[in-house]
């Protein structure tokens, strides 16, 4: 990267590289059958991007730039044995199902902003244009059979999606009042065609308005008080119309409709803020309202042999939440800190289950507790936990979440250039159709050595006793996951940092 900062200009050229190469497997056990999942993801990834700031005059700044990105991507799934047999009608025996598939991916944009005043008031006029290409192929088969793959199984999906935004921001400072304000004009124009199924074509057009409104006020130094409000449509990106079969793990098979979903959001958010630097206290409480209205429904179905497919239903859906806030910080002395949040949050949406649409209701409460002690002296200690309590509604069907987290480090200064970290993560987690719950802890040592700023040495044992697997569980409506991770056994690690 390059960086040009002169007192009324500024320049700044960056260019990126990156090359990644992932290769695992994944044991997993469906309908008391062990599946083994072998992956491979390989990513070539090019990027420039160019930053331009030219000051015009005291009240009066231009600001522009540029972004390129080209992008390749190669993905292997292979399971063995073979699931979804049925889709493809084979009467040979098969020994594992396999997708191939290749994004190719590329992205151009600029934008130019001009910043004046008139008055008291601020103004910002901004313009943004972007064009991103995306060509998909896919093919899933079986094998070893061979078979002329045609549509669905295999793909050949081109997008592309033009955008141009324009919008004005303006703010103005009444009193103690500041209010700002911003409307943008959103143009998108959509292209795709499926080389594959030829009746699978699209051309069309969408223009939004999406506006934003902020109001501040400030009683004094310590108490602020506002409100803001944003309206946000948006249309489905290129993930959600992509319309061949799409195998994303061992026993979840995705289709998705050739069909441009709407979605508008509205949003609401007071707030109230305490903030005494003094006396090293703060306190904010906070509360919203958002409304999500999207064309269709979202279906997610598990079948008698165990295995998830996603549909879409063409029914307008309306996801409603309701949720409150609020954060506590405090120090003591300089060297007692503590933080402490609650979130409750009420959402309701209808779902489609058996055959029918059902109600769906969820309300949560989140806390998060952190403390820490350290005054400079032999030692320091930090304590966090989160606990989290979730109940879902559904007609003859009531499910309850309960989980808590906790971290502890203990923290020895046994010179100026040594230090001893002792450490313990412990999660529980239940839910009310289970009969027991999830408990997992596990604990860790590391030893810290720097004996100068350009030498620094590390040593650790992970994993202490030896914990071979980490299980929790939790739900929502009318899905129970159950989760089991198995970890890394006991092990020692060395490392050495020296900088130049």
């Amino acid at each position: 990267s390059q960086e040009i900062n002169k007192r009324n200009y500024y320049l700044k050229n960056s260019f990126n590289i990156k090359l990644t190469d992932n290769t695992g497997n994944e044991k997993s056990n469906l309908n008391s059958t062990d599946v083994l999942s072998t992956f491979n993801r390989r990513d070539f990834l090019l990027n420039e991007i160019i930053t331009f700031k030219k000051v015009v005059s005291r009240n009066k700044t231009i600001e522009s730039g540029a972004v390129v990105d080209f992008e390749q991507k190669n993905e292997t799934l292979v399971v063995n044995p073979p699931v979804f047999e049925d889709l493809f009608n084979s009467n040979f025996q098969n020994s594992k199902t396999a997708q191939g598939v290749r994004v190719t991916r590329f992205n151009a944009g600029a934008f130019a902003e001009y910043q004046f005043a008139t008055g008291k008031m601020e103004w910002k006029l901004n313009q943004t244009a972007n064009y991103q290409h995306f060509q998909f192929k896919s093919g899933l088969e079986l094998q070893p059979t061979t078979t002329n793959l045609e549509f669905p199984f295999k793909s050949d999906f081109e997008f592309d999606k033009t955008t141009s935004i324009t919008e004005l921001k303006s703010n103005v400072l009444l009193g103690k009042t500041r209010i700002s304000w911003s409307l943008a004009s959103e143009f998108i124009s959509l292209q795709m065609n499926e080389k594959a199924e030829t009746n699978l074509n699209l051309n069309k057009n969408y223009l939004f308005l999406q506006p934003r409104l902020n109001i501040k006020h400030t009683f004094n130094s310590k108490w602020i008080a506002g409100t803001s409000y944003s309206l946000k449509n948006s249309i489905s990106d290129f993930r959600n119309l992509i319309p061949p079969l799409i195998l994303s793990s061992f026993n979840t098979l995705v289709q998705n409709p050739f069909f441009v979903n709407k979605t508008q959001a509205h949003s609401i958010t007071p707030y109230l803020n305490f903030d005494d630097v003094l006396s090293s206290f703060y306190l904010n409480l906070n509360c919203g309202w958002d409304q999500t209205k999207s064309d269709v429904t979202f279906d997610s179905e598990v079948n008698s042999d165990g295995f998830i497919t996603n549909k879409v239903i063409l029914r307008p859906n309306t996801f409603l939440t309701y949720r409150f806030g609020t954060t506590i910080r405090k120090s003591f002395l300089g060297s007692l800190n503590a933080n402490l949040s609650y979130n409750f949050r009420y959402t309701e949406n209808e779902l489609f289950f058996n055959n029918e649409f059902l109600i769906s209701l969820n309300k949560s409460h989140n806390i998060d507790f952190e403390i820490s002690w350290d005054e400079g002296t032999w030692f320091g200690a930090v304590y966090k936990a989160n606990a989290f309590l979730s109940t879902s509604f559904l007609p003859r069907n009531e499910v309850e979440n309960k989980a808590l987290f906790q971290t502890a480090t203990l923290d020895f200064y046994t010179s100026e250039e040594t230090r001893i970290s002792l450490g313990t993560e412990a999660a529980t987690a239940t839910t009310s159709r289970a009969t027991k719950a999830d408990t997992n802890v596990l604990f860790n040592a590391q030893f810290f050595y720097k004996p100068s700023k350009k030498l620094f040495l590390s040593a650790g044992l992970l994993n202490l006793f030896d914990t071979k697997v980490f299980t929790t569980t939790n739900s929502l409506a009318n899905i129970v996951n159950v989760y089991q991770f198995s970890l890394r056994p006991r092990q020692f690690t060395l490392g050495l940092n020296y900088s130049f």
